[in-house]
């Protein structure tokens, strides 16, 4: 399909259209179900996932254990920033039983200082 084509669907959102009729199978009517729509993750996953995903990426190729860890954290605390204070507490909460344990005591103070602050609505410096 061309652009100008697409450009009739531009302010439509779906499934916000009339019903449809009811459809004659064997000669039973069948209704017409919406489908079920997937229950929403939380976002407390989704931060786990990532949080997980980040801290078991291997080093790069020619990449230092030491520079490794480094992106790492800074990686990290790219998504900590992102949270909302809400998710940053909640977070802050689990912080212990998620993956953030398996890193050394000193960047996981480090980290734990960091999301404190956001918690606390200041930001520190990356």
């Amino acid at each position: 399909m061309s652009r100008e084509a697409l450009r009739v669907f531009a302010g439509c959102s779906l499934g916000t259209g009339p019903t449809r009729p009811a459809r004659h199978v064997d000669g039973q009517v069948v209704e017409s179900v919406a489908p079920k729509r997937p229950a929403p993750v939380p976002i407390a996953s989704i931060v786990d996932q990532e949080v997980s995903r980040i801290i078991d990426t291997q080093p790069l190729y020619g990449e230092s254990v030491q520079a490794a860890f480094g992106r790492k954290e800074s990686e990290l605390r790219a998504l900590f920033a992102s949270l909302t204070q809400s998710e940053a507490a909640e977070l802050l909460d689990r912080a212990n039983s998620t993956s953030l344990s398996r890193l050394n005591a000193e960047r996981r103070n480090r980290l734990i200082t960091f999301l404190t602050a956001a918690v606390k609505g200041r930001m520190v410096q990356q």
